[in-house]
């Protein structure tokens, strides 16, 4: 059967945040190392770390969109060029936002010519992703920060480390809310597949598919 992305598409923007949030840490190198209650707690924990995030950022700045923020809070915004489909990046020791100007054109073309999401600012839900980042860093205690897992143990002595795929779902679920969006921000990523050429768009909707 030929692969059919627009079909793919459309079916999975009928998942939950919780089956992308599963998706996301699914992916996580520590994922094999978590127990089933761990990834449970991941989850939820992440996903309301993200949720009281943007409420926080609500009753800060009000209806300011993130770009707006991002400045009240001290974050430059800055453009930059890549050679790999990356829509923007934090950089805590700079204190600033990079958009990826030829990436984010390219996803702005396949949207417009696609019309596969209700209508948005990628721009302003890549910086709403970010703040989340900036509000991570500048918070030891935040959730994402704060769980870890224990990878290994000598006496008294053990090794933890933070789950990466926590931030990432925290992130997902803070700028969905800040931007009201109606769709998981998750679902930019097989559009960024797609805009470079990648073959492996098709195993991207598979593994979604196989979340339980």
């Amino acid at each position: 059967m030929t692969f059919d992305f627009r079909q793919q598409f459309t079916a999975a923007t009928n998942y939950s945040d919780e089956h992308f949030a599963a998706f996301l840490l699914q992916a996580d190198p520590l994922f094999g190392k978590l127990s089933s209650v761990q990834r449970k707690q991941i989850i939820s924990g992440a996903t309301q770390c993200g949720l009281d995030t943007a409420r926080m950022l609500r009753e800060r700045f009000a209806s300011a969109p993130p770009s707006e923020i991002a400045g009240l809070v001290g974050l430059k915004i800055v453009s930059g060029e890549t050679g790999r489909m990356l829509l923007s990046a934090y950089d805590p020791t700079a204190g600033s936002i990079t958009l990826y100007r030829n990436s984010m054109l390219k996803v702005k073309q396949f949207l417009r010519a696609e019309n596969l999401l209700p209508a948005f600012d990628p721009e302003e839900l890549a910086i709403a992703h970010e703040l989340f980042h900036h509000c991570e860093n500048e918070n030891p205690e935040i959730f994402s920060r704060r769980f870890k897992v224990t990878l290994w143990r000598f006496g008294p002595i053990e090794n933890r480390s933070a789950v990466s795929a926590a931030s990432e779902i925290a992130a997902a679920s803070s700028a969905k809310s800040l931007c009201r969006l109606g769709f998981n921000p998750t679902l930019l990523e097989p559009i960024i597949l797609r805009c470079s050429g990648a073959e492996n768009v098709e195993a991207w909707f598979c593994r979604l598919g196989q979340i339980g």
